[in-house]
């Protein structure tokens, strides 16, 4: 999930919703994004160049190839070698939001405690 979520990645698109199915208010839906952003489940080691050319776009763009405007852009797909980026693009189904990214940061946060003997 991009820093700056909100052009691909709006509550329209991806809505958050509450344990009674229901969408959040705007204003606690937004808090929750921006945490999600930071958390160490939404971190992938990408290049530089690639990074910048996935911009903000929805996550099934960015993983998968896809004609963007005119120019042809290559997604995680292509170019992914790690095996930490490719758990996030092989999932299945192929979705992110904040529930996979907090799933994530577990997942990621135990198997830290193993390695570091935390």
């Amino acid at each position: 999930m991009p820093q700056k979520w909100a052009a691909h990645w709006n509550f329209d698109t991806l809505p958050i919703l509450g344990e009674d199915g229901n969408p959040l208010p705007t204003d606690e839906a937004t808090r929750l994004r921006n945490e999600a952003v930071y958390e160490i489940g939404n971190m992938t080691l990408l290049s530089s160049r690639l990074n910048k050319e996935l911009q903000n776009y929805c996550f099934a763009d960015k993983v998968n190839d896809a004609l963007i405007g005119r120019k042809q852009r290559f997604g995680m797909k292509t170019y992914a070698s790690l095996s930490i980026t490719k758990e996030v693009i092989n999932r299945d189904p192929l979705v992110w939001n904040e529930d996979s990214i907090h799933e994530r940061t577990k997942l990621l946060t135990e198997e830290i405690k193993q390695i570091w003997k935390v």
